[in-house]
């Protein structure tokens, strides 16, 4: 039965699945564990947004990166170690930066946790709200598992998942809703220098697989899906300008 669930979740869009869970409680939310969640923003104590995901949820609340405490408050919480979140910290000013380049007006969060292997995962956000030309959502999910093979060698396993959604207005058609999710992997294991300072190194190879991997995508989604997206308004306008042709 939960596979059954599982599949009806995944063959959904997945800015649609909180919207689905809502609508049909029975499908219960613990089919949301091997699926990414849309994205939401919150608001910490000071005064800073932060991005909200299952990835820094615990219980009802999550964690902001900017004070590292959850929201609403817990007395109980889940934190990174103190040498993991000093590695937060850098990489949400690394990834700041890199979202200014490729997305300009958008919210980026990094969010780290320790592994009991001894390694650590993160998950590396975007979300961008567009209001004009069209209403619509862009959100970018990339999560990282990195795990230490011997002294001098690292494995890095990355999941990238790219979510957008447009909504037309149209005099002729009316409202036309489009939404795309594409996923893609990449692993690599890397050998390191003792000499190499591990924090940086780790920064700059995570930003150089994330950077790698979404181009491809932001590239296969305006070539194969946004362009068609373009087309299909303005046939529809031919289309319904015939009809009425042929009526009168």
């Amino acid at each position: 039965m939960m596979d059954s669930r599982q599949n009806i979740l995944k063959s959904l869009p997945t800015l649609k699945h909180h919207q689905t869970i809502n609508e049909y409680p029975q499908l219960n939310n613990r089919i949301y564990i091997k699926n990414d969640q849309p994205l939401y923003l919150g608001q910490d104590a000071t005064g800073e947004t932060f991005i909200k995901c299952e990835y820094n949820q615990y219980k009802n609340s999550h964690r902001s990166p900017n004070d590292n405490l959850y929201y609403p408050f817990l007395e109980e919480v889940i934190l990174p170690s103190d040498p993991l979140r000093k590695l937060e910290i850098k990489a949400n000013i690394v990834f700041a930066e890199y979202k200014k380049i490729y997305y300009e007006n958008a919210y980026s969060n990094c969010y780290f946790w320790d592994k009991d292997d001894g390694g650590f995962s993160c998950a590396w956000l975007i979300l961008k709200n567009i209001n004009a030309p069209v209403e619509g959502t862009w959100q970018v999910i990339n999560i990282i598992d990195v795990k230490q093979e011997d002294k001098y060698k690292f494995r890095y396993k990355l999941s990238t998942t790219v979510s957008w959604k447009m909504n037309f207005k149209d005099k002729v058609v009316g409202n036309i809703e489009f939404q795309s999710t594409q996923t893609k992997q990449k692993e690599e294991g890397v050998l390191v220098s003792d000499k190499v300072d591990i924090e940086l190194f780790h920064l700059e190879k995570i930003s150089q697989l994330i950077e790698d991997l979404e181009c491809l995508l932001r590239q296969n989604q305006e070539r194969v899906y946004v362009d068609k997206t373009k087309q299909i308004p303005a046939r529809c306008q031919r289309a319904s300008i015939t009809q009425n042709l042929i009526i009168k």
